[in-house]
């Protein structure tokens, strides 16, 4: 709802204003990954490129370990650049494929 500027809110304000309501609706629905994927892409489209693989981060880290998603998103962050980590992007991508593919079912050995 707070997307659709109600208040008719300029830039940085609506930004915020918005950024508040995923950080709130987050206490209570932190297991959604849909919600943080709504976050993260909110935050792309106001420039915020940080800031969403921040959000992914914490996402993966604290409440959704196991979601594949997430996970291949946050990596692709990463390999793309697309990090706060200015140094080691492609470790870092390199490491978390390396955890995705360790975390994956393995086959039945029949």
């Amino acid at each position: 709802f707070e997307r659709t500027n109600p208040l008719q809110l300029e830039g940085e304000e609506l930004t915020a204003r918005v950024a508040l309501v995923y950080q709130q609706a987050s206490l209570a629905c932190g297991f959604a990954p849909d919600l943080w994927y709504d976050f993260s892409a909110w935050l792309d489209l106001g420039g915020k490129q940080e800031e969403a693989t921040e959000v992914l981060r914490k996402a993966v880290q604290r409440f959704l370990p196991k979601d594949l998603t997430l996970r291949l998103l946050l990596a692709q962050r990463y390999e793309l650049g697309q990090s706060p980590l200015p140094t080691g992007q492609l470790e870092a991508a390199d490491e978390a494929y390396r955890k995705l593919m360790e975390d994956m079912p393995k086959p039945c050995p029949l």
